[in-house]
Parts: structure tokens; C-alpha cells; sequence
């Protein structure tokens, strides 16, 4: 870490974005202007429309390509359809900006909720249960450590509240490191898998790669579903169409899930149907979205809703009709988006945490995914250890050992439950 008392041996302050990019090409500003940055906190719609421009600047220049989640278009329709409907939460979104003779400049944003339960405040991530990673958004430079040090000790002592409750934060990330030398727990550890596509020039040398068995497999249900009806799909940019697709992916995941007696708090919101389809076909603020409709005699079989960011695309969401499950709709559609974004040039397939068996069949490298708790108070102590590691990994572990007839019985209770305490 940067010692503030003493100067860079160079006192132009040099920002690496991509590679190599000073702040301005003609002004030499002295040090000591970049080394204490003024924080304020932003809550409102307003606030954060005064502060699009900095953000898209910051983020364009900046933002890492796993940085799907922090672009000012993403986090304004979670506020739009989160932050302004919670009545126990509040928004407190960090922003971090230069003093001097360059005061003003933005050049940490750092997303932060407030929430309050059963007498207990924490501080999460913005954008939950929408955002996949989290991470503070911050200007590459030398300083880069300092400003993380400064936001984080503003942050525990200006915020009031318990805990800081950080979770899907990739080892990669600006954050990851700088939490563990601050003493950050790790409240649990996930790896999400992921694909380099730069070592394949085609398709057809990504399947040299897969078992003969597994390429025998997909050959085989892909003909079963030829004879069902004729295969199209189709790969969709921002605009109403993706709305509409994407709020169809949403309810097929929702009755999905009802099959299965599998419990979602995600799922189980009316919002989150409501957020895509407007972040999807959105034009005006678009998210880098693409989405993969895939289809037999012309009805949905299986859909993606993909993000993609600097050659980085994350399948965020995938689907499949349960009526078509014993011919996987999933897999053949997934194939076809490899295929896609290896045409294109894409350079990274994202599949996120956890590492199910069936996402390693396609992917042979993992990130991993951490869980970060820093209690600031004893209240925020015992909430670590009582409910974050006993009570919401266990039941966890408990519903997923409970056979399936029963889960759909008892999901909609333990979905109530998992709405209430977070």
C-alpha cells in the first residue's frame, strides 16, 4: 500500500486502462491531489442520474470484463425495480472523488444496500438477486490500493451498520485481496467454471476437445428433437423481442422449479421477471445483453439470457422446457451459443458458480467465488456465526438431502422463510 506521506517517485499520476492511459495528456497535476479522496453517498434515482456520466466514463475505461454487473445501465434498472421497492433496505452508493486542482474527479464507485432485519443492519452488494459478482469499480492506478483502504474504513465507520455481507466476490476481482489483508472472513468458497475460446479458431476444434462420448450424446438428442419438430433458434440483442423472451425465460424458470420442489427467494419475487424484461429490451440504457432462443416447430424448448463484456460473455441464466428433459433442450441450445460466440470472436464462456457436474462438461477451468463477512459489531459477530454459517448453509445442505415429492410440499413455506430473514 501506497504510504501517503511520501510521494511516488514519478509525481505525474499515471491511470493503466487499457494498457496505458494518463488522466490527461497535457496537465502534470501534482501527487498529493490523488492521494485523499472525498466520499459521498448517494441513496435516490436522482443521485444517481447526476452521476451517469462520470460512471460510464469510469466504467468504460476501467471496468474489468467479468464487470457485467457494474455498468451504470445494469445497476439503474435494479433500481428502478429493486432499490426503489425495498422498505427495509436503503442505497448507499459510495462514490469516491479526487481533491486538488483536479477535485471532482470520480474514480471509485462502490455499490453498497443497506438492509435491515430483526434488529440487524448489513451492508451487501447493490444489485442482489440479480447480480452474479460483485466488486467496487476503481480507477487502475498506483493509488489503487490506497483509495480501497480509505472507501473501505469510510465505509465501516460512516455507514452504521453491523456487518459487511459481501458475497459471489471472484478471486480476480479489485476487492477479493484487499478484503482478506483487512481481515475479511471467508464465509464460503465456490468455483465458477469457464471456457477460453482463444485456443479454438472454430467450433469444430472446441469438440475435438469433448469425449467421444459426450459428442455422441449431443448428436443423438439432437436427432430425437429433429424428429420431434424442426430446430430454429435465434440470438437476440437489446430490444422488446429480448423483453419478451427474457420474461419468458423467467416464468419456464419459475415452473421449472415448482417441478423439482426446489425453493428460489429469487424466483419467488414478481420483480425479477419485471427487471429483465425491461434491462433486455432496453435501447436507451442496454446492458450487453444477448439471448438464445431455442425451438422445436416453432415453440420454446430452451432459453439463455447471456451478458457479454469485453470479450467475456456470462450465461446468466439458462432454461429448458420440462417436456423436452429426457432429450436435453439445454445442452443442444448451449451448443449452439458456443458455436455463436466462438464465430464472434468472444474470447471467454462463463458458466458462474457453483461448478455443476454438468457446466465441467463443457468447461476445464474454474474462478473461484468467495463469500466475505466483516462484522463491525458483536450483533454483526453472532449473525456470521449463527445464522450466515449454521442456519442458511445448513438448510442449504437439508433441503437439497429431502427427497423431491416432499420438497414441493414444504417449498413454498421455506421460500416465505428465505424471504423474511435474507
Amino acid at each position: 500500500m501506497l504510504n501517503p506521506a511520501s510521494p511516488p517517485a514519478d509525481p505525474d499520476i499515471v491511470y493503466r486502462s487499457t494498457p496505458t492511459q494518463s488522466l490527461s495528456s497535457s496537465v502534470q497535476q501534482n501527487w498529493r491531489d490523488f492521494t485523499r479522496l472525498e466520499f459521498s453517498v448517494i441513496s435516490n434515482l436522482e443521485g444517481m442520474r447526476a452521476l451517469e456520466e462520470d460512471w460510464n466514463k469510469l466504467f468504460e475505461s476501467d471496468s474489468l470484463p467479468h464487470h457485467h454487473f457494474l455498468s451504470f445501465n445494469w445497476n439503474w434498472h435494479w433500481m428502478i425495480h429493486y432499490g426503489t421497492t425495498q422498505p427495509d433496505s436503503e442505497i448507499k452508493l459510495v462514490v469516491g472523488k479526487t481533491g486538488g486542482a483536479k477535485k471532482g474527479l470520480v474514480v471509485l464507485i462502490w455499490p453498497l444496500l443497506l438492509t435491515r432485519r430483526l434488529g440487524f443492519t448489513q451492508l451487501q452488494w447493490m444489485g442482489d438477486p440479480v447480480s452474479q459478482y460483485g466488486d467496487v469499480l476503481v480507477k487502475q492506478t498506483r493509488l489503487t490500493e490506497l483509495w480501497l483502504k480509505q472507501a473501505y474504513d469510510f465505509i465501516c465507520k460512516k455507514l452504521g451498520a453491523d456487518g459487511l455481507f459481501l458475497r459471489k466476490v471472484r478471486a480476480d476481482s479489485n476487492i477479493a485481496a484487499f478484503l482478506q489483508t483487512q481481515g475479511a472472513a471467508i464465509t464460503q468458497t465456490e468455483q465458477a467454471p469457464y471456457l477460453d475460446l482463444t485456443r479454438f479458431s472454430n467450433y469444430e476444434d472446441y469438440n475435438k476437445q469433448v469425449t467421444k462420448k459426450l459428442r455422441k450424446n449431443r448428436r443423438r438428442h439432437r436427432r430425437r428433437m429433429e424428429e420431434i419438430g424442426k430446430i430454429s433458434y435465434q440470438f437476440l440483442n437489446a430490444s422488446p423481442e429480448a423483453g419478451r423472451v427474457a420474461a419468458e425465460a423467467i416464468e419456464m424458470k419459475r415452473y421449472w422449479l415448482k417441478q423439482r420442489g426446489l425453493v428460489s427467494r429469487a424466483y419467488a419475487d414478481e420483480r425479477l421477471e419485471a427487471f429483465f424484461a425491461a434491462a433486455f429490451a432496453s435501447r436507451n440504457r442496454p446492458v450487453s445483453s444477448r439471448v438464445t432462443r431455442w425451438c422445436v416447430s416453432g415453440q420454446p424448448a430452451a432459453i439463455e439470457l447471456g451478458l457479454e463484456h469485453k470479450g467475456h460473455y456470462i450465461a446468466h441464466i439458462g432454461v429448458y422446457h420440462p417436456k423436452y428433459e429426457r432429450h436435453s433442450p439445454g445442452t443442444l441450445q448451449m451448443e449452439d451459443t458456443l458455436r455463436d460466440c466462438i464465430t464472434r470472436g468472444v474470447k471467454v464462456f462463463d458458466l458462474l458458480a457453483p461448478a455443476d457436474r454438468y457446466k465441467m462438461q463443457w468447461c476445464n477451468q474454474t474462478m473461484p467465488v468467495y463469500d466475505f463477512a466483516v462484522p463491525t459489531s458483536v450483533l454483526g459477530q453472532l449473525h456470521m456465526m449463527l445464522y450466515i454459517k449454521m442456519l442458511r448453509q445448513g438448510g442449504k445442505r437439508l433441503m437439497a438431502a429431502i427427497p423431491e415429492k416432499l420438497r414441493r410440499h414444504i417449498a413454498p413455506l421455506v421460500s416465505r422463510i428465505s424471504q423474511r430473514l435474507g
